[in-house]
């Protein structure tokens, strides 16, 4: 019994194998969904078997599916398997993040992948252009935080009806003043202006 379960196992691994190298295969032709399709038969045998789920991920990365390709990357680098392996999928992880916009989250994806693999010069550059995204991103959103407190520092408040009301009839009172001003300057009349030369 234990000859036949340790059998079936092996068996099991390489018929995961086959259709991982069937997939690779596909990849490499271009065909992604073909190679979806080999990788995801290869996990329906093996579901925690890295390579296939690292090469599902970039399948699906190749074919638009990044939240589909964030998942299989998560997994194979969660396999606990060959720290490389590990390693290059953290920095795929960090790739598919970087993508989809989320800068944070690839820059600790690829520090990740560094701390396990600190020759990876792909995952080093990544990470220096993601900290770059960031502080632009942080320097635009500082300028536009500072663009808004100058409006709202320039936009006096708002009135209520009794503050608009006595402005109003402040208005009408010094209006009411200039023309009293206006009436006694024109009742006098010119003729009655002393000369001045």
């Amino acid at each position: 019994m234990l000859v036949a379960t340790l059998t079936t196992g092996v068996s099991f691994a390489q018929s995961a194998d086959r259709w991982v190298e069937a997939g690779n295969k596909s990849y490499r032709e271009g065909d992604f969904q073909s190679a979806v399709e080999s990788y995801r038969k290869a996990l329906s045998i093996d579901a925690g078997h890295p390579i296939a789920n690292h090469n599902l991920g970039g399948a699906l990365f190749r074919s638009n599916d990044l939240s589909g390709a964030e998942k299989h990357f998560d997994k194979a680098a969660s396999s606990g398997g060959d720290k490389r392996q590990v390693a290059r999928s953290l920095y795929a992880k960090g790739v598919t993040l970087s993508r989809q916009g989320r800068t944070e989250e690839s820059i600790e994806a690829y520090k990740k992948s560094l701390r396990i693999d600190p020759s990876n010069e792909w995952a080093r550059e990544n990470l220096v252009r993601a900290l770059r995204e960031k502080r632009k991103k942080d320097s635009e959103n500082e300028e536009k935080k500072k663009d808004e407190k100058k409006q709202q520092d320039a936009t006096p408040p708002p009135m209520d009806k009794r503050e608009m009301q006595r402005l109003l009839d402040a208005l009408r009172e010094q209006e009411k003043r200039i023309r009293q001003k206006a009436g006694k300057a024109g009742a006098a009349g010119p003729s009655s202006r002393e000369k001045d030369w």
